[in-house]
């Protein structure tokens, strides 16, 4: 071939490793072993080093990089897509600025090996001053196209990585932390929901649910349990309806084919503790989960005038519920709790109200109660 020392090229636009680059300025040198180069596009600005040992292996350090993202596709596309994906080399890529889909992540840092049918992901690094994501995994291209990631998530602000995420005033406040091993068909760009397996441990802290209108916020919706105040009458509507405050989410989630399963989420507030479990099916968007909702009766909650509202304690006694509730943690708020099977689409779920336990009527003697 022609001997080439160095390469100045301008292009409107350059396909490479299925993304599309616009305005684009790269200026190259050969060097022993490979090349460097200096990229200016409205995608991609930064310096980038290119080493020929094996598969190749780019270095690169971008002031910005934005990608697509992509999809697997289906029949001789698909197959192509693959093809030119499985030509990847090893990575060692850092972006001062990294949007993925129009979405601005934060600072990118990702190291990735090819291994001949698996693109091995070393390390990856999602850092913002909302929250960072951390992880490694493997991208297997191909036929059976499969992507698989273990992931820890800390959240600093579950406000605003939300609204950087699209779901703007969807949570006020909050911190969270999510961990654990997901796996799915396509390319780790796209998240495949009808493939969507594995787990995940879900905590969270110091937030509140805002009053989220049928459909926004999809899962959110499912979370914020909204629709029982709409669905229902209940002694404590405002807790969900004008958005429900929580101290603490826990439990741990399931995922099977996109299905996602919890037998233990709780979420404890000043106002009520709720439980659920359940399905919800992220590809239908249906659920079909049980919710149990305990009223807490603490410092924010009345006690002597929650009980006279249900007509089954006078007023009077409301000292002593509250001394007996603080000894004995929450026997008083077990007496109080609200049991809902939840089904049907998020959009419109259907609520129906199976259980409410209730403290037995006083005795009408007032020597039968001194002599309990």
């Amino acid at each position: 071939g022609l001997p080439i020392s160095g390469v100045a090229l301008k292009a409107g636009e350059l396909r490479m490793f299925g993304q599309r680059l616009n305005d684009v300025n790269l200026r190259a040198v050969m060097e022993e072993g490979g090349w460097q180069a200096r990229l200016a596009s409205r995608e991609a600005t930064g310096e980038l080093t290119w080493r020929d040992q094996g598969r190749g292996r780019l270095q690169a350090r971008f002031r910005q990089l934005a990608i697509s993202g992509g999809t697997s596709g289906s029949g001789s596309e698909a197959g192509r897509s693959a093809d030119r994906l499985s030509e990847l080399p090893g990575l060692d890529v850092t972006a001062d600025s990294f949007v993925l889909r129009g979405r601005a992540l934060g600072k990118l840092d990702l190291k990735a090996a090819n291994r001949g049918d698996t693109w091995r992901l070393e390390h990856l690094s999602l850092a913002s001053p909302d929250g960072t994501l951390s992880g490694d995994g493997s991208w297997r291209p191909g036929a059976k196209e499969e992507t698989r990631l273990n992931f820890k998530l800390d959240v600093g602000s579950i406000e605003k990585m939300l609204a950087r995420l699209g779901y703007p005033e969807a949570v006020r406040q909050g911190k969270a932390q999510l961990d654990g091993e997901i796996g799915w068909r396509g390319p780790p760009t796209a998240l495949h929901l009808a493939s969507l397996n594995g787990h995940m441990n879900v905590r969270g802290e110091g937030g509140q649910f805002s009053q989220l209108e049928p459909g926004v916020g999809r899962l959110l919706g499912v979370l914020s349990l909204q629709a029982l105040p709409r669905r229902i009458t209940l002694d404590f509507r405002d807790v969900f309806s004008q958005g429900f405050a929580f101290d603490r989410i826990s439990g741990s989630i399931q995922m099977n084919d996109g299905v996602l399963r919890t037998e233990d989420l709780e979420l404890v507030g000043p106002a009520a503790r709720v439980f659920m479990s359940g399905d919800a099916d992220a590809v239908r968007e249906t659920q079909s989960l049980r919710v149990k909702v305990q009223p807490t009766l603490s410092e924010s909650v009345a006690v002597g005038s929650a009980l006279a509202t249900t007509g089954v304690i006078h007023p009077a006694v409301g000292l002593a519920a509250y001394l007996v509730q603080k000894a004995l943690r929450d026997p008083v708020e077990k007496l109080f709790s609200f049991e809902y099977a939840v089904t049907g689409s998020w959009s419109d779920p259907k609520v129906e109200k199976i259980a409410a336990v209730r403290l037995p009527a006083a005795p009408a003697n007032p020597a039968e109660r001194i002599g309990q």
